[in-house]
Formats: C-alpha cells, sequence, structure tokens
C-alpha cells in the first residue's frame, strides 16, 4: 500500500486555504492546476511509496518510539517549487520552522536508520495547495502568488499519522493507519 508520513492540519485552516486556493485558480485563466481537496490539506513530513504489510507494521513499530512535546505554527506565506521557471507545486508555508524541522528530523532518522529508507533532502516545511501542469504566463502567477494573504491562523501540533493512500480518476483518498 502506498504510505506516508503526515501532520493533519484543523478545519479553519483548511477553510483558509481553501479560500486561498480560489484565489490562486484565479491567476491565470490557462493554467492547468490541480488544486488538492480541503479534506486532503495536510503537512508531508515523509514520503514511504509502496510498503508491504509487513513494512507498515515495522513502520508503526518504530514510529511509537518519536516523543515530542506540542507546539504551535501558524500559517505564513506563500512559495513554489522547484522554481520560477519551472512551477510544479504551489505551497503555503507554516511558522515557526525549528520545531517542525526537529520533529522532521526525529521521524527520518528513526525511519533511515531502523527500516533503511532514504533520507530527506532539503525538508520544506509547507502545505501542498496545488499541483501545476502548465501555467501560461508564470510572471504574472508568481505576482499573483505575492499579492495574496493568508489569516496568519495559529494551530497546534500535537501527533503526526502514517497514512495510506489511494489513487483514483478522481483524485487520492487518504486514510490514517495509525496517529501518534
Amino acid at each position: 500500500m502506498r504510505c506516508f508520513i503526515a501532520i493533519d492540519i484543523p478545519s479553519e485552516v483548511r477553510e483558509e486555504l481553501a479560500r486561498a486556493e480560489e484565489v490562486i485558480r484565479g491567476f491565470d485563466k490557462r493554467a492547468k492546476l490541480k488544486i488538492v481537496e480541503p479534506e486532503n490539506l495536510h503537512i508531508t513530513i515523509k514520503f514511504l511509496g509502496d510498503l508491504t504489510d509487513d513494512q507498515v507494521n515495522k513502520a508503526k513499530e518504530v514510529l511509537r518510539e518519536i516523543k515530542f512535546e506540542p507546539f504551535k505554527v501558524k500559517l505564513n506565506s506563500f512559495g513554489i517549487f522547484p522554481s520560477l521557471n519551472f512551477i510544479r507545486v504551489v505551497w503555503v508555508d507554516v511558522l515557526p520552522k525549528e520545531q517542525l524541522i526537529e520533529l522532521e528530523k526525529k521521524i527520518d532518522d528513526v525511519i533511515s536508520e531502523k527500516l533503511g529508507f532514504r533520507r530527506n533532502r532539503n525538508f520544506e516545511t509547507h502545505i501542498t495547495l496545488a499541483r501545476a501542469k502548465y501555467i501560461g504566463d508564470k510572471q504574472k502567477f508568481v505576482e499573483g502568488l505575492k499579492n495574496i494573504t493568508v489569516s496568519p491562523i495559529e494551530f497546534e501540533i500535537k501527533n503526526f499519522s502514517l497514512k495510506k493512500s489511494t489513487l483514483t480518476r478522481e483524485g487520492p483518498i487518504y486514510e490514517d493507519i495509525i496517529k501518534f
């Protein structure tokens, strides 16, 4: 089964981001964007890929070792991956980054060392809003991102989940396997 580790976000944050997604949709009428459905918005910590049932059970076992104190973050500004010339992902970041990066490192260390997964490179604290297949006027699109704001809603991170992702024609369906 296709799996990843993520942090869920509260409904008021999802609602604010859904509002921002609608604004982003209007930047370039020719753009081909796949907007992330509000119920699927989350902070990805690590994508694991296709796992066997045995690998899922081992992941559950080692992820139980992760301990952290709850902490608060807030929505900040918009960004894109990988570059201005090649826009593939539109996202919003969360601040402060330090505790989220620390949690990601703990998870990455245990998954890499005990299960042999490849380490994350350049982890960015973000929530993906849209995936871009085509953007006609990249400059106008990026200017649009600079000119919109998102309410700096603060929310607490007190757990993370091992999730299953089922790909369908209508889009992915995410289900919690276990929360930690």
